[in-house]
């Protein structure tokens, strides 16, 4: 979609009805309009409930800039000309992007947000709860979430319960 520069939907590839409507309240927008170049680009997860689809996921959004700068703002590439936004489910990101992903023999991939709150693990268990909580006990492994939310990246080693690919849970045992 596309939101101008009052924060009024101009343009949806997948709602045209919507067109129109007011989007000047949402995060992603206010955050956009503080960006200073479309270099920069915000993420948001988003809960689709309210659209009666109830499924996860997120919100990518590019601030865009009057091509002819503007000497009474401070971005570099011109005046706030609006947003450019996509949403992306959760499941898709998820089935080619993370799920594919076995670091080790016993290692697999999960996806958290910066709140620490499970998107997705292969124990579907867990899916929502915050996953700090769920590691009390492994304190190297509340570490790697931590720096996880903090947007670190490389790799670590750490103490967590063992997953089980046939029962797809993880098991009572230990495993480094």
């Amino acid at each position: 979609g596309v939101l101008d520069a009052n924060g009024v939907l101009r343009f949806s590839a997948s709602t045209p009805t919507w067109e129109g409507a007011d989007y000047s309240l949402r995060t992603y927008y206010l955050e956009a309009k503080e960006l200073t170049s479309s270099e920069n680009y915000i993420i948001r997860f988003i809960d689709s409930k309210q659209v009666g689809t109830s499924q996860a996921g997120m919100v990518l959004a590019v601030a865009m800039f009057a091509a002819q700068p503007d000497k009474n703002q401070p971005s570099p590439s011109g005046r706030f000309a609006g947003v450019t936004f996509c949403s992306i489910d959760l499941d898709y990101l998820v089935d080619k992007l993370v799920a594919p992903v076995k670091s080790t023999e016993g290692g697999h991939a999960f996806l958290i947000d910066d709140t620490s709150k499970l998107l997705w693990d292969a124990d579907s268990s867990l899916f929502r709860k915050n996953l700090l909580t769920e590691a009390e006990g492994f304190p190297s492994y509340q570490q790697v979430v931590k720096r996880m939310t903090a947007g670190d990246t490389g790799t670590a080693e750490y103490s967590h319960y063992r997953f089980d690919y046939s029962t797809r849970q993880y098991s009572g045992d230990k495993e480094e």
